[in-house]
């Protein structure tokens, strides 16, 4: 679990600071981010138009990736901290441009929760799984039962997720 307030020892961290960093710790750590105390430090000392900045750094990574730039840990982070000690602000085009990456900012939790839905259907989903959790572990619930057809789909949604999770 990425969590700002263990990357950086805080007294007290504005909610509407930790809430952003939530929405985008997922497609930061994607695009390559490591999140040290300095860039933790850096997202709330420079916390003002947070947001934009992350979106606007996110949308120039992307872009630059299309374009065949490769980066490294350690520019990606220089490049994070300067976005937002600049506090960059995304053009329309980035906005535009972040809507088609929209899968690689998403919460995966998000992600696996959409694929069940898609192999189990809402009911039978809802019904056998209670959560998944940011260690994309799925906690089902217990004592339900199962017709032969909804087994068979459970079953694929296993073999599905021990897919996508085998190295």
């Amino acid at each position: 679990m990425i969590d700002l307030q263990k990357i950086v020892y805080y007294e007290f961290i504005d909610d509407t600071i930790i809430e952003i960093f939530d929405r985008y710790k997922w497609g930061l750590k994607n695009l390559g981010v490591t999140f040290t105390e300095e860039v933790g430090e850096t997202m709330i000392a420079y916390s003002f138009n947070l947001e934009n900045s992350l979106k606007a750094f996110c949308a120039w990574i992307l872009w630059k990736t299309q374009q065949g730039e490769n980066f490294t840990a350690d520019n990606i982070n220089a490049i994070l901290i300067e976005s937002l000690k600049s506090h960059w602000i995304p053009t329309e085009f980035q906005e535009k441009f972040l809507r088609n990456y929209a899968d690689i900012l998403e919460n995966p939790q998000n992600l696996l929760w959409r694929q069940a839905e898609k192999i189990l259907g809402t009911e039978l989903r809802d019904r056998v799984i209670a959560n998944i959790t940011e260690k994309d572990e799925i906690i089902f619930r217990e004592n339900f039962t199962l017709a032969d057809d909804e087994l068979d789909k459970l079953t694929l949604l296993k073999l599905h997720f021990s897919e996508i999770f085998s190295p």
